[in-house]
C-alpha cells in the first residue's frame, strides 16, 4: 500500500473484499437454511452455526471501514476534499435510487416486488451514514462526533428495548430509526440510527490515525486499532463469562429481555454484545490486514480481496443477484437440485463471481455507479446547494482536534 494520502487505502478495500467474502456465504445459507430438507439432510445446526457467526461480523465491517476511511481521507486531503466529498455523496444517492431499486427487484423473487421496494436494505442505511457524516463532518469537531456517535447508540438501543408503540405510524418510525418490534414485521433491516452511531465512532477513529507520517501510518494505525479491537472483544468475552456464572449460581434467571443484551446474535438492532464481539472481531481484521499490508511476502495473496473490495458495491449487487434470485429459484424449485449440488453451488458461485469482477475490474467499472451529480453541479452551478457544494471549509491535513 502507497502511504501517500493520494493513492487508495488499499488495506481498507482487502477489507472490504473479505467481507464481502462473508456476506456471499451468509446469503448462501440464509436461503439454504429456509429448505428444511436440505438442512436436516446435512445437519446445518450442528456444523454451521459458528460460520454464521463469523459471517456476522460482515456489517460492522463495512460501516468500521467506511467511517474509517471518511474520516482519514478528511484529514489527509486537505482542500481537495470538496470534490471527494462530492463523489461521495453521488456514490451514497446512487446507493438509495437506482442502487436500490436494483436490489429490490433481485430480492422480489423471495418476497416480491412491492414489499421488497418498501423495504430498506444495508446500502440504504449505509447509504445514509455517508450522507450523515458529510454533513456533519465541516461542522463539528472529531470529539464532538465522537459522544454524539455514542449517545445515538445509547439512545436507540435503550429506545428500542423500553419503547413499544401501538400507534401504526409510531411503529413505522421505531422499524426505521431504532429497529422492528418483535411482532415478526421488517421494515428496516438494519436500523439508521445504531448504525450511524457506529459510523461517527469510526469516522473519530480515521481522523485519529491520519495524524501519523506516511512512514509510520499503517503500522501505527494497525497497532492502535488492534488494541482497541483486542479491548472491545476480551470485554465481550468477560461479559459472557460473567453472565454464565451467574446463571450457574442461579443469580439471575434468564429472559428474553436480558438475553437482548448478551448474546452475540442480536444484529437487529445492533446489541451491546454483538458490537463488543463481532464489532471488535471485524476491527481485528481490519487490524490484521493493515499490517499485512507491509509484509509483502503476504500482501500479493491479498490482491484479490482489494480487487473485490475496489468493487463492492458491483460485488455486492451481484451476490444478492446470485443467491437472492438464481440460488433461491434452484433450491425453491422440487427436484431441480439436489443437497449436494445445493453445497457445490457455493464454491462454483465464489469463484464465478471472483471472475466476473476481476475481468470488470479491467474497465474501471467502479466509476459506473453515479447519478451524475458532479456533472450536474459543474454544469449548473446554481444547484450546488449547501449539502453537494465542494468548497466547504476544510482542515488542516496536519491538524487533528484532539489529543493523540
Amino acid at each position: 500500500m502507497k502511504n501517500t494520502s493520494s493513492s487508495r487505502l488499499t488495506g481498507f478495500d482487502a477489507a472490504r473484499g473479505i467481507a464481502m467474502l462473508l456476506v456471499c456465504i451468509s446469503h448462501f445459507f440464509d436461503v439454504f437454511n429456509k429448505q428444511s430438507q436440505l438442512t436436516a439432510f446435512f445437519k446445518y445446526e450442528e456444523w454451521a452455526q459458528f460460520v454464521l457467526l463469523i459471517c456476522k461480523m460482515a456489517t460492522p465491517t463495512f460501516f468500521l471501514v467506511s467511517g474509517l476511511v471518511l474520516g482519514f481521507l478528511y484529514r489527509t486531503k486537505g482542500r481537495r476534499f470538496g470534490l471527494l466529498r462530492l463523489h461521495l455523496l453521488d456514490k451514497a444517492l446512487f446507493l438509495l435510487t437506482i442502487g436500490h431499486v436494483l436490489i429490490a427487484i433481485f430480492w422480489a423473487v423471495r418476497s416480491g416486488f412491492s414489499p421488497s421496494i418498501k423495504m430498506g436494505f444495508v446500502t440504504d442505511t449505509l447509504a445514509f451514514c455517508m450522507i450523515g457524516s458529510l454533513l456533519l463532518l465541516p461542522r463539528t469537531a472529531a470529539t464532538t462526533r465522537l459522544w454524539l456517535g455514542i449517545a445515538l447508540y445509547l439512545a436507540s438501543w435503550i429506545g428500542w428495548c423500553f419503547w413499544s408503540p401501538d400507534n401504526p405510524i409510531l411503529h413505522t418510525l421505531k422499524s426505521i430509526f431504532l429497529g422492528s418490534q418483535e411482532d415478526g414485521i421488517v421494515i428496516f433491516y438494519f436500523p439508521l440510527l445504531p448504525w450511524f452511531g457506529l459510523h461517527l465512532m469510526s469516522g473519530y477513529l480515521g481522523e485519529y490515525i491520519s495524524q501519523y507520517k506516511s512512514g509510520d501510518l499503517y503500522w501505527q494505525a494497525a497497532i492502535r486499532l488492534g488494541r482497541l479491537a483486542a479491548t472491545l472483544v476480551l470485554a465481550g468475552l468477560a461479559t459472557m463469562m460473567v453472565y454464565k456464572a451467574l446463571r450457574t449460581l442461579d443469580l439471575v434467571r434468564p429472559t428474553i429481555s436480558l438475553y437482548r443484551f448478551v448474546t452475540p446474535w442480536q444484529k437487529q438492532p445492533p446489541g451491546p454484545l454483538y458490537l463488543l464481539l463481532l464489532g471488535g472481531g471485524a476491527l481485528l481484521v481490519i487490524s490484521a490486514l493493515l499490517f499485512a499490508e507491509r509484509v509483502h511476502g503476504i500482501r500479493r495473496y491479498l490482491r484479490l480481496a482489494e480487487t473485490v473490495g475496489r468493487n463492492s458495491l458491483f460485488a455486492f449487487l451481484l451476490q444478492f443477484f446470485v443467491y437472492y434470485t438464481v440460488f433461491h429459484l434452484l433450491v425453491t424449485t422440487n427436484g431441480l437440485l439436489s443437497p449436494w449440488m445445493a453445497m457445490g453451488f457455493l464454491p462454483v458461485s465464489l469463484l464465478g463471481q471472483l471472475a466476473v469482477i476481476t475481468w470488470l475490474d479491467r474497465y474501471h467499472i467502479h466509476r459506473a455507479w453515479t447519478i451524475g451529480l458532479p456533472a450536474i453541479v459543474r454544469s449548473w452551478p446554481r444547484t450546488a446547494l449547501p449539502l453537494f457544494a465542494s468548497s466547504a471549509t476544510h482542515p488542516s491535513p496536519h491538524r487533528h482536534d484532539i489529543a493523540a
